[in-house]
């Protein structure tokens, strides 16, 4: 039910990030709901050194399609829990990428949530071979709003 709300609110307009889960080092090991829904932007998370994080789910979704879509540091985040430690996860991962995401958008109005969405795929560091761990990878914000700009200028 949650993933299809989530696909609906897409469906809307709205720019859905959703955290991939911390099941990696569990027995399920797959992401969590609705990390799998069409249209939302799935985010795992990674280490300081570009690598998954142990707890970060991993996909592909029922259907075989590429979840998570892309990953964010999401171990060692600069996020302190009440006792002082650092704290990570995909929920730490997810809101560091809805802000940059959330940025472009507001840079580019032009674009829809989905063209948001398949640009930041495009963008990132293995677009050409996503995988069931980062999937499309690290995305380059940078160059997601230049390659952006222009194709903003040509939807006119």
């Amino acid at each position: 039910l949650i993933s299809r709300v989530a696909h609906e609110a897409a469906e809307k307009g709205i720019l859905m990030f959703c955290s991939a889960g911390n099941e990696g080092s569990g027995q399920w090991g797959k992401i969590t709901f609705p990390s799998d829904a069409s249209d939302v932007l799935t985010v795992g998370a990674v280490t300081e050194d570009k690598k998954k994080s142990v707890f970060s789910s991993v996909g592909f979704t029922a259907d075989y399609r590429v979840k998570p879509d892309v990953v964010a540091l999401g171990s060692g985040s600069c996020v302190i829990d009440p006792r002082g430690n650092y704290a990570g996860g995909t929920s730490f991962a997810t809101p560091i990428l809805a802000g940059l995401g959330v940025c472009l958008w507001q840079a580019l109005p032009r674009l829809s949530n989905k063209e948001i969405i398949a640009l930041l795929q495009q963008v990132s560091s293995q677009a050409k071979r996503p995988d069931a761990e980062l999937g499309y990878g690290i995305p380059n914000v940078y160059k997601a709003y230049k390659k952006g700009l222009e194709y903003a200028g040509n939807k006119r």
